[in-house]
This record gives C-alpha cells, structure tokens and sequence, in this order.
C-alpha cells in the first residue's frame, strides 16, 4: 500500500454521512404510514404527507406547491423525490407504492391509480376509473355512460 492510497482511504471514511438515530425525526402523519417526510417551499418546512400540507398551508389552495425534496425519517438523509432512501448505509423502501410523476407515495391500503391523460394520481379509489377524452376527467366504470361532460 502506497503512502496516497493510505490517506485516500482515510478520507473517504471520514467523509461518510453519519447515521442518526431514528427518534430524530418522526413521521406524525394521521394518513398513513411513511419513512419519509417532505419539503415544500411555500412553507418552507418538512411535513409529513401532501395531504397533512394541504391541510397546513394557505398557499396551497391557490397555486400548485412546489415540493423541493424529502427527508429519510431513519437517517436524516435528504434527497431527490424516490421510494427508496439514497443514502448507501440507509436505503429504506419510503412506502409500498410510489408514482414518480406525481412523487406520490401511498400503502397497499391506500394504493393509488395514476392516469396519464388526466397526468394526476388518485389516491385510493372505490373502484375501476376510466378516463372520458371529452371533459378529461376519470369516472369510475359504473358512472361512465351517465356523466355530464364538463369541457372546462
């Protein structure tokens, strides 16, 4: 081993993202049950769910909210939208479904059904949804054939 490799290696391990305990960081969400947490601009603060946001923020009645990055509630690492932690010593699975057009996550309970002519997720429907081209919305299958197209 050369004397540079020996203080190569020195340095990577020091560099390494220290893992903090689990109680740091918690996830209080009355929706469901993930290992992340979110971070929004307009509120400028981490938040549970997008639905604990929707209920939080102001802001995000009127405009679109912008969600910036997410927190890993097991180590503190934060990241880029994913189902999976990306720091290499963590790598919990952040929930059972994930939509990376949406970054949406949902559990099995609560799956949720993308629709790419709608471009939206919907959480946990009732039943089968089917996409009307007219008024660009989703209808469950039984509704379909009696709904009032709406072409706002």
């Amino acid at each position: 081993m050369s004397f540079f490799s020996f203080f190569k290696k020195r340095e990577n391990k020091s560099n390494l993202r220290e893992i903090k305990p689990s109680s740091v960081y918690k996830n209080n969400c009355k929706h469901d049950n993930y290992n992340h947490q979110l971070y929004f601009e307009c509120c400028n603060k981490f938040v549970d769910c997008s639905l604990c946001h929707k209920e939080q923020c102001d802001y995000y009645q009127r405009n679109t909210p912008c969600l910036l990055k997410i927190r890993c509630i097991c180590c503190g690492s934060t990241q880029s939208s994913s189902n999976q932690c990306q720091n290499s010593e963590c790598g919990v699975k952040f929930a059972d479904n994930f939509c990376k057009l949406c970054s949406i996550w949902s559990s099995n309970e609560n799956k949720s059904y993308h629709c790419h002519k709608c471009k939206k997720c919907y959480i946990n429907p009732k039943g089968k949804l089917l996409h009307c081209d007219t008024c660009n919305s989703c209808y469950y299958e039984n509704q379909i054939n009696t709904h009032h197209c709406n072409m706002n």
